[in-house]
């Protein structure tokens, strides 16, 4: 794919499978290239990433994590009772 920005044009290709993530691009005017290898998947991938070490004029994405509600929360509410509160 070519990204063109600013009246530059960079080339990349993004792709995932299960879990991993990968960037390849390359500048032909400045003659730079990156490579961007995850093993985790996000939303957004890690195209933003690469293009970014390309072009620092390209933002990131939003690296907050989505908000979760945690899996362990009905532990906080429960009550321990020790052999000396049974006594």
């Amino acid at each position: 794919m070519i990204y063109a920005r600013d009246g530059r044009e960079l080339a990349g290709h993004e792709g995932a499978t299960a879990g991993f993530s990968a960037f390849v691009g390359y500048d032909p005017k400045d003659r730079i290239g990156v490579v961007v290898l995850s093993n985790a998947s996000a939303p957004t991938g890690v195209g933003d990433i690469g293009l970014h070490l390309l072009d620092p004029k390209v933002p990131l994405a939003n690296s907050e994590p989505p908000a979760t509600t945690p899996k362990f929360i009905s532990i906080l509410n429960c009550s321990i009772t020790t052999p000396a509160a049974i006594a």
